[in-house]
């Protein structure tokens, strides 16, 4: 007898930045990306084959994802606080550089060849691009903080409009929750640290 199939819950979550998709299972969120023009449904479907589950549209599983995104919107929330399940991010080098640029605090902008330089490859900024092209978790690990040397933005997988509108909502003097302000400062030649915090996540473990 064949094993049941593993199912994953995903819901459009709505921001002024753009809709985002959120994906994720019982160990935590696997996807927060900013849908960019494309149809939720179709990137559902496109996880469902990566992840090699089901996927059930299930907006109370992901209530508390929502709830962070519009706590981040609102200007209370500086650093996303879910479990993480890694299963859709990049491995060796991809996954410090993801480790890296998770730790930027909120308002802060560095580039490409700091990160790498986090990452432990100082010569790897084109590589630490490619890496964060390929972040399933936007906002969580806020890719949208890091630009070329040249301080002109790069790419972003929500649109360069979304990293300027992100870019300029963290600019702004929002209620201090705590720590120091960053805001438009560049950021450079900080030490790696590389690890991925884990908190809760209100995913749902037995739906019957």
């Amino acid at each position: 007898m064949s094993s049941p199939r593993i199912t994953t819950h995903w819901s459009r979550i709505e921001s002024p930045f753009g809709p985002l998709l959120a994906a994720a299972g019982d160990d935590g969120l696997l996807a927060l990306t900013f849908l960019a023009g494309a149809q939720a449904q179709a990137v559902a479907a496109q996880l469902a084959l990566r992840l090699g589950t089901t996927m059930v549209e299930d907006p109370p599983a992901l209530l508390g994802v929502a709830a962070q995104v519009a706590e981040y919107r609102a200007g209370d929330r500086r650093r996303f606080d879910l479990d993480l399940d890694p299963r859709l991010m990049p491995e060796g080098f991809g996954r410090r550089v993801l480790d890296a640029t998770r730790q930027l605090p909120h308002g802060a902008v560095t580039t490409y060849a700091d990160v790498a330089m986090r990452a432990g490859a100082p010569q790897g900024a084109r590589a630490a691009g490619s890496a964060l092209a390929r972040n399933p978790l936007q906002l969580v690990i806020p890719c949208h903080r890091v630009v070329r040397s040249d301080g002109s933005p790069g790419g972003y997988a929500g649109g360069a409009d979304c990293k300027a509108a992100l870019l300029a909502h963290e600019s702004q003097p929002h209620k201090r929750r705590s720590g120091r302000r960053h805001a438009g400062r560049m950021i450079e030649h900080h030490k790696p640290e590389c690890h991925t915090a884990r908190r809760s996540i209100a995913v749902p473990h037995d739906r019957s």
